[in-house]
């Protein structure tokens, strides 16, 4: 969750540059919608419920969830305006996340293809 709270510079900066950032949980909207009101984030955030999402992109942990669920793994993945992705880091597991900082260094970096 802190991470949630911690990509709000992230937003900020990709919404200076006419971007915008997009979260994706695996949850259900109802849990989604909770996460986002508790901790106030500022951006959308995708239900992807069925995965269709995570693999398109490749991101699914599986069975690291409750119950052996699949869920996302922790990625980050800037597109740029061609929908072309620009920068990735997908995590090699749970733990393995990038800090704000970061993400925002690298928005920030490709900010020229963003726009």
């Amino acid at each position: 969750m802190s991470e949630l709270r911690g990509l709000g510079e992230v937003n900020d900066e990709l919404k200076r540059q006419g971007g915008r950032l997009l979260a994706i949980s695996t949850d259900p909207p109802v849990r989604t919608k909770k996460v986002v009101e508790k901790n106030r984030l500022e951006y959308p955030v995708l239900c992807d419920v069925d995965k269709t999402v995570i693999q398109a992109y490749g991101i699914v942990h599986e069975g690291a969830g409750p119950g052996g669920a699949d869920i996302a793994l922790p990625a980050n993945i800037l597109i740029d305006k061609n929908a072309e992705v620009v920068w990735t880091h997908i995590a090699s597991n749970i733990v393995d996340r990038l800090s704000p900082d970061e993400v925002l260094a690298q928005a920030k970096e490709f900010g020229s293809a963003l726009e």
